[in-house]
């Protein structure tokens, strides 16, 4: 497929960086902006998207669509957007289960859409090495290829919907490396891929003030005040000696920007 125009829904601080990143592929990237607030369009403009005015304006001028929206809104955007009976690749990116990634699929795809399921990990993009985004589906290379030029780190995972999902919000079981859902959403990823996952679930926890409470076999070493001492023994760990990770002050930011959710497991289940 040539892809000409890509419509973004919507343009929120992650969306909006995505739909410009999603622009350095040439194809013009669009939005509707009827409904939408002010700090939307002034995202918008500062992002570069061009404004269509409405919805079904931009299905009708766009090959892809890319849904980054809030979690609880991604099934009624593809809702949206099906009733339209958009035939082109729907990307869905949202920080959602995999089993609402299926029901997304299920309903663009009944309309006639190309599923992609999408899975964010990271802040906004604003320089290259810090957000990476995982792409499942028949058409994620397509997809992928649309991010070669950008700062955005997009890799195509897989033929199946729902694995990118599964993989940007599993949660690390207690003593294992890596779950699996991670070991399917990572297939041909490097160690580095692994240790970034654990590494961002581990900061996750951490971003919502549990640093004296990390679940075992993990101990937490501050790369900015040492929580242990040079044997690496945890200062709070009366027990024995456990894994540590050291976790730079960079790193826990990154992902505290980026998690919007009150209890950190919520958003992996």
């Amino acid at each position: 497929m040539n892809i000409k125009t890509i419509v973004l829904l919507h343009p929120g601080n992650m969306g909006s960086t995505i739909g410009a990143a999603a622009a350095t592929s040439g194809a013009r990237v669009v939005w509707a902006s009827e409904r939408r607030s002010k700090a939307s369009r002034e995202r918008a403009k500062q992002a570069g998207l061009i404004d269509v005015e409405t919805l079904p304006n931009a299905l009708r001028e766009s090959e892809v669509v890319l849904s980054v929206c809030p979690p609880h809104a991604a099934l009624e955007v593809a809702q949206s957007v099906a009733q339209y009976k958009f035939k082109g690749i729907y990307v869905d990116a949202n920080a959602i289960s995999r089993a609402t990634a299926v029901q997304v699929g299920e309903i663009v795809t009944k309309a006639g859409a190309s599923f992609v399921d999408g899975g964010i990990i990271g802040a906004p993009v604003k320089k290259a090495g810090i957000t990476r985004l995982y792409l499942s589906g028949f058409c994620a290379p397509e997809v992928a290829k649309l991010f070669s030029a950008s700062m955005l780190d997009a890799r195509a995972i897989g033929p199946e919907p729902g694995a990118a999902s599964a993989g940007a919000r599993a949660p690390l079981p207690a003593g294992r490396s890596g779950g699996r859902s991670q070991d399917v959403a990572l297939r041909g990823g490097d160690g580095r891929d692994r240790r970034d996952f654990q590494g961002r679930w581990i900061t996750r926890w951490l971003s919502h003030g549990r640093r004296g409470n990390l679940p075992a076999p993990y101990a937490l070493q501050r790369s900015d005040r040492s929580g242990a001492n040079d044997s690496g023994r945890s200062r709070s760990d009366s027990g024995p000696v456990r894994k540590t990770l050291t976790l730079s002050l960079w790193e826990r930011a990154r992902v505290r920007e980026s998690c919007s959710v009150s209890n950190p497991f919520a958003a992996l289940i």
